[in-house]
Order: C-alpha cells, then structure tokens, then sequence
C-alpha cells in the first residue's frame, strides 16, 4: 500500500513539473462558451445536439469548460420588441465575462447574431448549426464555423410516398413560434409546386386541441409530417418531446418525423437528421477555431443518418417491409416468445399467479399496519428527510472534493516551511496559488447554489415578477402583479423568505385551485411590509387540517416566523384563497 501511495505521488509530482514547465500553466480558466438557443433549453430539436455539444467539446479541451446557454425564445412576442432586452442582456454579459467561443443553435439563433455581433466590443468565433441552407460560407467571417444538416421536405415526402404510394393527403406540423412560421412557409413553398396530387394541411394556425381533432378524423391515404411543434397558435408550449407524444397518440394516420432522436417514439422513421452526431461535429469546429481563430471559414454538411424504422410503427400501419430501401435498419422488433415457450409461459403464470394472491394479501395487511403507524409522523418525517439529505449532499462534497484538495494543499505547505532550499519548493510554490484559486471558485459556486442570488442582486420585487414571468409561460395563464414603490427594502434573510412564500403560494394556485384570476401583490405601511396572493379558483374548507397542515403550508408559516412576521390562510369552497404574511420592514433606503 505505501509503495502504491508512493507511486501515485510521484505521477501527480511528476505531473506538477510538466505543468510548471510550460509557460500557459499558469492561466488556468478554461474557454468560456455562449451558447444562444433559438427556442429554449428544453424544446427539441436542439436540446438534443446541444446536450451533445455540451457532452463532447470538454474532452477535447485540457482546462475546464464554462457554459452559458442563454434561451432567446423565438415563441413569445415580436421580435422588435424582444430583441433590444436581449442584446442589453448579452452586452452586460460580455463585459462581466467574454465569451471565447458563441454557438448559435437554429436559425433564429444565427439571424440575431449574424444582426447584432458588432455591437458586441470583441471579435468573438462563432459556430453556427442549422439546417442545410440556413448558414452559408458568406454569411461567415474568418475563424467562424457552419455545421449544417441535409435536409429537404422534398427528400421527406419522397420517402412518405415511397412507403405509402396511395398518399392524398398529408398534414404537416408546425407549431406558431416566428421560426416555426418560417418553416412552414419553406415547407409550403417546396412541397406544393412538387406535389400537385397531394393535398397539404399545415398546423401552424390551430392550437393543440385543434391539431388534436384534426388528426383524429383524417380521411383514409393520410399521412403526417411531424416538424417542430414547441407552442401552439393558443400559446401554449409543449417542452421536449411532448408535442409529438400527444400527435402520435391523437392521429389515425402513420407519422413521419425529421430527426433521428424522435425514433422510437412513434413515428415511422427514414433518413434522418442525426441530432447526436450534429452535436459532435459542432465541438469539432469548436475546437478547431479556438487553435486557428484565423483560419478561413466553412460550412460543413452532415449528411442524413442511415435509413431506419420503427418496426412496431410498420406493424401498427401495415407497411410493407419489401418497400423499404435497401440496407434499411428495423429497430424495435419484437420476439415471439409466447409463440416458441408458451406451455412454460401458461405455468410459470399459474405458479406466479398463485404466490402473486398471496403476497399481496399479505402486503395489503402489512400496508395497513404501516398506514396506522405513520399517520402522525409523515409530515415531520418529510421535513426531516429533506434537511438530512442536503447535509448529506454538501458533506460529501467538502468530504470528497474540498477536504481532499486542502490535504494536498497542506503537502504543499509543508514543503514550504521547510524552506525555498528544500526538495520540492518550487513546485510547491508553483502549484499552490492556481490550486487555491480553484478552490476559492468552487467553494464561490457552492455558496451560490446554497442561496439564490436572484433576490439579493435584483431586490425583491423583480426577484418575484421573474418568477410571476416564469410560473405564467409554463401554466399557460396570466398572473397580475401589483407592486408598490418600496422606498426601504427588507433585509436579505426577511427577502428570501418572502420570496419563498410568494412562491410557494403561487405553485398552490397554479397546480390546485384552478383559478382564472391570480394576483400577487406587495405593499409597504410604514414600518411593515405585506406579501398577498390572491386566486378566485375553487378554494378549499380551512378547518380540514389535511389542507391547512399539509407540508406547503407548513413550510409557508415556519418561514413567516423565522422573518419575524405572521401569515394568514384565508379560503372557503368555491370563494378562492388568500395567503397573506406581513413581516417587519426594517433595512435600508436604495
């Protein structure tokens, strides 16, 4: 063991000279990339190649890697009245840290960049990933990068009508974002002069209830092309893959999709864009630009994925497999067991059957007895649990990575008591400082998880609008606010709690009470300050305790008393719910 613990000191000793010889040892921030999403983090198609990007340029670099991915959500409101916000956003974070590299994902990503990235006050690299046709090489200037998909809706309905030759009709599905109106125009633009004998419906209109109908009652030699559907015409957003879970679900006619992710999860399949490798090839260019920030740009075309299918997609609409391309791959295939072993099948599901009748009468008098046993105990339990499992976290994380990295610190330290003669000085001094600004970085980021600096940067009234903003995109409804001038804010601790409240009342609201109105407000009297959120939904009975001492409201009241203030539960069947707290104002003027 202690020629193992010798060895390895000697790798990581060996490593600190190698690294004091060079001369950039010292800097030791790694590159930081902007990453400027056309919709948001969480709609596909890109958080499919994002992810990827995110996962595969670390490993091309030595040093660590800092993300920002900053959504600039094409879905909501025009883009003259966006924009402005967006870039005045940008500008603030390049003068607290310039990027080294900025990735534009989708072409709305690239048209805002390609329009704003002078106003910027340095030459940045940039990679853009789009579809073919959305980047070209003179949009690029020296040092930047395009990686592109083939892709074309003629190539797509090609494959519809060599799989389905009696094709009518075919609806084409887009949601109603500005890049998804885009596509459809493209879409409609190709398809129609190409295919006089097809009759095409396309979505971008109609909300998701609409889309849903539609599909249902499709005449027969129908077909679907699936696009993009990140939000319908009604503004309601559809993150990940929900939109094409609920297509496939609704229609009466077989799905066909672009991107190779969406395979396996209903449609049909082909040639597809593959996502993964798009994100591969992205750190690649990366890569390549940071080493020749100069070097003459290019577009690079990732040619679509093999042909594959889902094979219980062919089952479910009959597709014959000799119409397939040749060297197709067929996923997904199913096996005939029950038909080679069913004899044994038909026994073990007797014998199972009969231990199974058992089991369960004995869990479900065991269930019964537990049931009785926690009734009283299940909401300190939870309360419990949860501030033990974060002390978990965070003492496995100083045990496991700070307290490791000051013990290698403290080796150092000794070398250097013993004087700048002694073996191993240099490289002690050498490593010291870069080792303990890692480690000041780190123990900076855990402090910032433990506590939300939102409120304490912004104040507390735009704190919660942000949050009144986010609740409302995500529950599809408008959530008024009534704030007033505060000219005295509330201490630091008094603030997080309020804003803690506020939003967990507004979760109840929005989640429980299925109200049409919410209104949060925040009102100043002299030396008080009052927090009320307001919905007219179907209420609730006060003296029902299951409600009234349920882990929300407890929560809710623990933090009003630990601010100094009070908080009241106002609710009656059918008359909507009242959560007021009024806690001390006391702080300073700003």
């Amino acid at each position: 063991m202690m020629r193992g613990c010798r060895k390895l000191f000697c790798s990581v000793f060996a490593g600190t000279l190698l690294v004091a010889a060079e001369p950039s040892a010292q800097e030791v921030r790694g590159p930081n990339v902007l990453i400027l999403q056309s919709l948001d983090t969480h709609s596909s198609p890109y958080y499919v190649p994002t992810q990827e990007f995110r996962q595969s340029f670390p490993q091309n670099v030595d040093s660590p890697v800092s993300f920002v991915e900053i959504s600039l959500d094409a879905r909501w409101g025009r883009r003259e009245d966006r924009e402005p916000y967006q870039v005045a956003f940008l500008r603030n974070r390049f003068q607290a840290l310039p990027p080294d590299l900025v990735v534009g994902v989708g072409p709305s990503a690239i048209d805002f960049w390609l329009r704003y990235r002078d106003e910027f006050p340095s030459r940045v690299p940039t990679v853009f990933s789009a579809r073919e046709g959305a980047v070209t090489t003179d949009m690029l200037r020296p040092g930047d990068a395009g990686i592109v998909a083939e892709f074309s809706f003629t190539h797509v309905m090609d494959e519809i009508v060599t799989l389905l030759p009696e094709t009518r009709h075919v609806v084409v599905v887009f949601g109603a974002s500005e890049l998804e109106r885009a596509l459809t125009s493209a879409a409609r633009s190709e398809l129609e002069k190409l295919h006089d004998s097809i009759e095409f419906t396309f979505t971008s209109s109609l909300s998701m209830q609409e889309i849903e109908s539609l599909l249902s009652r499709l005449p027969d030699r129908s077909a679907v092309l699936f696009g993009i559907l990140s939000i319908d015409a009604g503004g309601q957003v559809l993150p990940f893959e929900t939109g094409l879970a609920r297509i496939v679900a609704a229609t009466n006619a077989p799905v066909f999709g672009v991107f190779e992710h969406e395979l396996g999860t209903g449609i049909v399949g082909g040639r597809l864009i593959p996502t993964r490798r798009m994100g591969k090839e992205i750190a690649t260019a990366a890569h390549r630009i940071l080493l020749e920030p100069d070097a003459e740009p290019a577009v690079r075309v990732v040619p679509l994925g093999k042909p594959s299918y889902d094979w219980r997609a062919l089952e479910a609409w009959n597709i014959d497999t000799a119409l397939l391309p040749k060297g197709s791959e067929i996923l997904f295939r199913q096996q005939t067991f029950f038909s080679l072993y069913w004899p044994w099948v038909v026994l073990v599901t007797v014998v199972v059957a009969a231990q199974t009748v058992l089991i369960v009468a004995l869990l479900i008098a065991r269930r019964r007895r537990q049931l009785a046993e926690m009734a009283g105990e299940q909401l300190s339990r939870r309360l419990i649990t949860a501030h033990e499992d974060e002390r978990l976290r965070l003492a496995h994380e100083l045990h496991d990575d700070l307290s490791q990295r000051l013990a290698g610190l403290a080796i150092d330290a000794g070398f250097l008591a013993k004087g700048p003669d002694a073996d191993g000085y240099r490289e002690a001094v050498t490593h010291l400082h870069p080792e303990l600004v890692r480690i000041s970085k780190d123990v900076h980021d855990m402090s910032y998880r433990l506590h939300p600096s939102l409120v304490d940067d912004l104040g507390l009234p735009t704190a919660l609008q942000s949050e009144v903003d986010r609740l409302s995109r995500q529950a599809g409804r408008r959530i008024e606010t009534r704030f007033e001038q505060l000219e005295v804010h509330p201490p630091g601790d008094r603030a997080l709690h309020l804003y803690r409240i506020a939003q967990q009342a507004l979760t109840n609201a929005v989640q429980h009470s299925d109200a049409s109105e919410i209104v949060v407000s925040l009102t100043p009297d002299r030396d008080s300050l009052r927090l009320e959120v307001r919905d007219d939904g179907k209420g609730f009975d006060i003296r029902d305790l299951q409600h009234a001492n349920g882990i929300g409201v407890s929560s809710m009241r623990e933090r009003a008393r630990l601010a100094g203030g009070t908080l009241h539960l106002h609710s009656d069947p059918g008359k909507g719910t009242i959560v007021s707290v009024r806690v001390p104002l006391q702080g300073t003027k700003r």
